[in-house]
């Protein structure tokens, strides 16, 4: 199946789009600056599939650590130095503080911020004993370069 997506705005006429060898950028041609064909060029912000580990695995909603941990690791071709620590988020919650161990780029979460994500149940009472959760972990290269990747947790509310 083929999906159109609308790249340019304007009644301008565009045509020949190419899309170059390694995906990242389109060329066309277009007439939107007078009556004769100028070529332009967008450029495609690719998104980089990280690897992520999240822990603990079993997140205890009753119990009082500090943090919770993901571990991104980003493919061969990237690599976690360039990870800004100021867009590193964990299911929209900003992380608190990050170092790299051996190519791993380790960041911590406030554990009383995420557990308060986790339910919206008023009454634990009423909450499952447990449940599973995958938690998407986002943020950006130096470059500006998206990369996000998530992780199952198990979450014991009882």
């Amino acid at each position: 199946m083929t999906v159109e997506t609308q790249l340019t705005n304007g009644n301008s006429d565009d045509k020949m789009p190419r899309i170059s060898g390694d995906g990242s950028t389109i060329v066309f041609l277009s007439e939107r600056d007078g009556p004769d064909y100028d070529i332009f060029m967008i450029r495609l912000q690719k998104q980089i599939s990280a690897s992520v580990d999240i822990d603990p695995d079993t997140l205890n909603l009753k119990s009082n650590g500090q943090w919770i941990t993901a571990y991104i690791t980003l493919p061969d071709a990237c690599t976690v130095e360039d990870i800004v620590l100021e867009t590193v988020y964990l299911d929209g919650i900003p992380a608190a503080w990050s170092e790299i161990q051996d190519g791993v780029y380790m960041v911590k979460f406030d554990r009383a911020t995420v557990q308060a994500s986790l339910t919206n149940e008023l009454d634990y009472d009423s909450a499952p004993k447990f449940y599973y959760m995958t938690l998407a972990v986002t943020g950006n290269l130096v470059d500006g370069t998206p990369f996000e990747g998530s992780d199952t947790i198990r979450v014991l509310s009882k």
